[in-house]
């Protein structure tokens, strides 16, 4: 059984073996057991349902939890000529009806499903008349409260299992503790599982940490020395914007990547990055899952990250290759004042509350109404309407998907789509000022069909092309059109809400305060680590990190990241900057910020001890940052 498995990796894949626990897995799978690998980021999971989906009959079912994710692992299999499909919110009920009549003719190898399809009992119902090989669970973290990524809807995966229960289950992540490995068995309801663990030790991959005030300036001197393919990440889509310009001003070859991005423009920026057309890419913590690129040399995050889970699953994005690759935090922040922070921004249940009847209001729902409604949301117009902040709002909205309150679906399909409905329409009943209007209805008729049955796609870069207008104007247009009766508007670039319950008075809201307080505890404690993990000075980061997850390889010392090189330095090493420093300066005057960026990051403090030192007994001017000697 092996020796054909290792035909198909090499059939589909070029590689002539494993790598470690890789066959440990998949041999698990092929015999009928529940299983949980526990892989570091790179580390090869993937190929751990792909093998045993082609060796067994039947269809194979991925559960994953972003549209997006599934996308990229699809674009992965269809490129080497493997069947796999979706079936996601993409689709509309046609579709999905015809896809599961494809499944169950046996045409597909991989079906990939999110885990709030499980909700709906007629899709479970056909998912039981299909020959089911085995079900892989991607990103399970997201079903324990202690992961960094808790999903509610993962709780729907168990009650599956209940109804499916003699096919094998296998759990998937990159990052769990002991306590996320428990909750994860014990949420899905793996039986005798095996467990499997690779290493989270990499050898090649450096871990550092920069407390910098010119934190854009030492990310270009990052930038200078590495200029080979980069992730930057940051915590909103403005500074995306914001640090990407200033890379790009410095002759950066960078792109901005975020969910706000048409999703044209984001398959392009990914796209082009991935073949090496695009060095870096500065986005949200998003980017990156599933994307099969090896060569990325480093990764930087801007910001403190928000938990120790987070941030190695993205740190393990460079050197996948096994090639050196390095991550850096590199921040301004004061760590103490950062948790500080999050110490105040923990939920009390008076502003939930609060958040609870804004989001009412903010919908016009009445006391007793809004069960099983569906609304399209704009955060950042809820934002600016209730006057609330992002990170308390996210945290609100987090608690009522919880406890099942309302449910919030981002959108991931992010096409704005119509059909029209009057073609009819006389045009002269528009205002004669309203030329782009007129222009934008002329180009609709001429393009799409009077059609009330079926949406058609705008190519919205198009039209704000020609209409010399952004994209938030041109859908203004169209909603003046569906006003008008002339089409009907769906801007898919919208989230969309449900409300599970009717809206309650205040004084009646049911919060459930151990609940509340599980959440609060829980994030705190990871604040209070990955503070931790940043103000330390005096253990390996590679040892902290291996320490974090309860991996057994501690003790260690990888000699490479901020802590160990400071503690390996010389004695003599003063000595080198000083006859360095000097042999700089002999060649001219030069400004402190380039003379600083010729040396190592941990050399910096010495070099101004020396200077201030050079100075006082007159051996060199220091005026305005510029140095020469005397």
């Amino acid at each position: 059984m092996k020796e054909r498995c290792k035909q198909l990796l090499k059939e589909y894949w070029g590689y002539s073996d494993f790598r470690p626990s890789q066959w440990d897995v998949i041999e698990s799978v092929l015999a009928g057991k529940d299983s949980l690998a526990l892989f570091p980021t790179g580390g090869g999971k993937s190929l751990c349902y792909q093998i045993p989906g082609l060796m067994l009959d039947g269809l194979a079912i991925i559960i994953s939890p972003l549209i997006a994710l599934m996308e990229d692992q699809m674009e992965e299999l269809h490129s080497r000529g493997i069947t796999a499909k979706a079936y996601n919110s993409n689709l509309d009920a046609n579709q999905k009806i015809r896809l599961l009549d494809e499944c169950e003719a046996g045409a597909i190898n991989f079906l990939f499903i999110a885990p709030e399809s499980l909700k709906n009992e007629q899709f479970i119902q056909r998912l039981q008349r299909l020959h089911i090989s085995f079900v892989a669970i991607d990103e399970a973290h997201c079903v324990a409260q202690w992961g960094h990524d808790f999903r509610p809807s993962y709780f729907e995966i168990a009650l599956f299992r209940s109804k499916v229960k003699q096919v094998p289950f296998l759990a998937l992540t990159a990052t769990a503790t002991e306590k996320v490995i428990t909750e994860i068995i014990e949420n899905l309801g793996l039986t005798d599982v095996n467990i499997f663990k690779r290493p989270f030790f990499r050898e090649n991959l450096s871990y550092f940490v920069v407390n910098e005030q010119n934190t854009y300036q030492q990310l270009i001197n990052i930038v200078k020395k590495n200029p080979q393919t980069g992730i930057v990440y940051a915590n909103s889509r403005k500074k995306t914007m914001e640090v990407s310009n200033w890379l790009s001003n410095h002759g950066a070859s960078v792109a901005a990547y975020h969910a706000g991005l048409p999703k044209e423009k984001r398959s392009h920026i990914q796209e082009q990055w991935k073949k090496g057309n695009i060095k870096i890419v500065v986005a949200t913590n998003a980017f990156g899952m599933g994307i099969n690129k090896e060569n990325v040399r480093w990764v930087c995050h801007l910001q403190i990250p928000e938990s120790c889970e987070s941030y190695f699953q993205e740190a393990g994005r460079a050197g996948r290759d096994g090639k050196p690759g390095f991550s850096v935090i590199l921040y301004q922040d004061n760590g103490k004042k950062w948790l500080a922070e999050k110490e105040e921004s923990l939920l009390q249940k008076a502003e939930l509350i609060d958040i609870y009847q804004k989001i009412c209001n903010y919908f016009h729902i009445a006391i007793g109404d809004g069960l099983g409604n569906i609304y399209s949301f704009s955060f950042e117009d809820f934002l600016s309407k209730t006057g609330l902040t992002k990170n308390i709002s996210l945290k609100a909205f987090q608690y009522f998907q919880a406890i099942d309150l309302l449910k919030l679906t981002q959108s991931i399909n992010q096409n704005v789509k119509i059909k029209i409905t009057n073609k009819q329409f006389n045009i002269h009943n528009f205002n004669p000022n309203q030329t782009k209007i007129i222009r934008l209805w002329e180009n609709l008729l001429r393009n799409y069909p009077l059609d009330g049955n079926q949406w058609f796609s705008l190519n919205m870069e198009y039209y704000t092309r020609i209409l010399s207008v952004n994209q938030d104007r041109v859908k203004s247009y169209l909603k003046l059109m569906e006003n008008m009766k002339l089409l009907k508007f769906q801007d898919n670039n919208l989230s969309k809400m449900t409300f599970l319950h009717s809206r309650e008075e205040s004084k009646f809201l049911r919060i459930n305060e151990s609940k509340l307080n599980y959440i609060n505890k829980q994030a705190l404690h990871k604040a209070q680590q990955m503070y931790l993990y940043v103000e330390n000075k005096d253990i390996c980061r590679a040892n902290w990190i291996l320490d974090y997850f309860g991996d057994s390889n501690t003790g260690i010392s990888c000699g490479t990241c901020d802590v160990c090189i400071r503690k390996k330095r010389s004695k003599n090493n003063r000595e080198k900057i000083q006859t360095k420093i000097h042999n700089i300066l002999q060649k001219g005057s030069i400004n402190l910020k380039d003379l600083v960026s010729q040396f190592n990051y941990f050399d910096r403090q010495d070099i101004l001890d020396i200077l201030k030192e050079w100075e006082s007994e007159e051996k060199i001017s220091l005026f305005r940052d510029i140095i020469q000697l005397k």
